[in-house]
């Protein structure tokens, strides 16, 4: 019970993290909300309540009732059309007439469930570890930056310079590491490895639905391809191919053999009504829409980020724009211009404008202009050039309150 109650702590922790966007949040946080609530649906019709009811002979008492939909839920049911017989031309048992339409999948149903939840999860672990490793604390520096807007104006302001105080020293740090070593392709001393591996989480993000549909489909049969296509047409055309769902059926059939006593074996085939599949074709029908859908979506973030980043002078204007909300410099000064520039491309760099573009994401404008501010002042003295500080603050309207 502590374990699980720690696992329920984790994930609500992870529902809370502000260190992505709305495109990782549809899949970190919203996905596996969504697939935790289906798993203890499911797990509750299948493991606690009655999820198959086979009809059985007369002479059946209770007890080989009992034994018979125990025994029909744990090996695998066969799904036969009612209009298909099941006795041969010589009137006996067709043999072999479950080949190619057993159902090995209701009894696994959270198990698969679990496993997508787990499979959601890998990209944002990585993208912890990621940080860990680049020595950027995104979530950390976001969590106080959040706070900060909610509290009075002196306190906010000693947050944000204890804020801007790490993140000084952090990419300062690298800078001269990078200046020592030289430029390399890749690698968390130079700038952008911080974005490559956001990057990475991206295309994680998109992999794995698309793995997910592939696996899905090898459990259930190539029928799930375009099982959402059909089972959504047959809905809408109300032709009854919905509702004679033979990917869920809910009347299945079961074989099972009996050995009495003198060594005489007595065969069975009896009719079950498989009434969780009412539920788990709902769930699979959602299930394919929805990992569809993340993936074209993820795609399409991907995108936006290597445009907003890759195109020119977009973290040059990124920064001017935050810089001039708080009156700091004037663009139509040379020298103003070159400082953000030089401040954009040879201190940020690719992680720091990147750091900063997840900041205004997750924050206020207002707390990211005087985050993005005091850094560029702070850069300003840290290179000798104290002009920048010889004006006054500027105010906010917030401070005339």
């Amino acid at each position: 019970m502590a374990a699980l109650i720690d696992s329920l702590k984790e994930g609500v922790g992870m529902l809370k993290r502000k260190d992505d966007d709305a495109f990782d949040r549809l899949s970190n946080r919203y996905t596996i909300g969504m697939l935790v609530t289906m798993s203890l649906f499911i797990a509750t019709k299948t493991y606690v309540g009655d999820p198959i009811d086979c009809f059985t002979p007369q002479e059946f008492h209770d007890n080989w009732v009992a034994y018979t939909d125990n025994y029909c839920w744990i090996k695998n049911t066969y799904y036969v059309p009612l209009d298909n017989s099941l006795i041969g031309p010589d009137g006996l048992p067709t043999p072999d007439h479950s080949a190619g339409e057993e159902l090995p999948y209701y009894q696994w149903v959270p198990i698969i469930l679990a496993f997508m939840i787990a499979m959601f999860a890998i990209p944002v672990y990585f993208w912890e570890f990621a940080m860990w490793k680049s020595g950027y604390d995104i979530e950390s520096i976001i969590k106080v930056a959040s706070k900060a807007d909610n509290i009075n104006p002196e306190e906010r302001d000693e947050t944000n310079k204890y804020l801007v105080a790490q993140l000084y020293r952090h990419i300062t740090f690298h800078r001269n590491q990078e200046q020592t070593l030289g430029k390399l392709p890749l690698g968390n001393k130079y700038g952008r490895f911080l974005f490559i591996m956001y990057i990475i989480t991206k295309c994680l993000y998109i992999a794995i639905p698309l793995i997910l549909l592939n696996i899905l489909k090898t459990m259930m049969g190539a029928g799930f391809s375009d099982y959402g296509v059909r089972a959504l047409n047959g809905l809408v055309m109300d032709d009854g191919s919905y509702i004679a769902n033979p990917m869920f059926p809910r009347l299945t059939m079961c074989d099972f053999a009996v050995r009495r006593l003198g060594g005489n074996i007595q065969r069975y085939s009896v009719q079950c009504l498989l009434s969780v599949n009412l539920f788990n074709e709902k769930v699979f029908l959602v299930l394919w829409w929805w990992l569809w859908f993340l993936a074209i979506i993820s795609i399409v973030g991907l995108l936006i980020w290597l445009v907003r980043t890759l195109r020119p002078n977009s973290a040059f204007g990124f920064c001017s724009k935050y810089l001039r909300l708080l009156n700091v410099v004037n663009m139509s000064s040379h020298s103003d211009e070159q400082d953000v520039r030089t401040f954009v491309g040879d201190y940020l760099g690719l992680d720091g404008v990147f750091c900063m573009r997840l900041l205004a994401k997750n924050t206020a404008d207002v707390t990211a202009a005087e985050i993005i501010t005091e850094l560029f002042k702070k850069w300003r003295v840290g290179r000798g050039d104290k002009s920048s500080l010889s004006e006054s603050k500027p105010m906010l309207a917030e401070d005339n309150v």
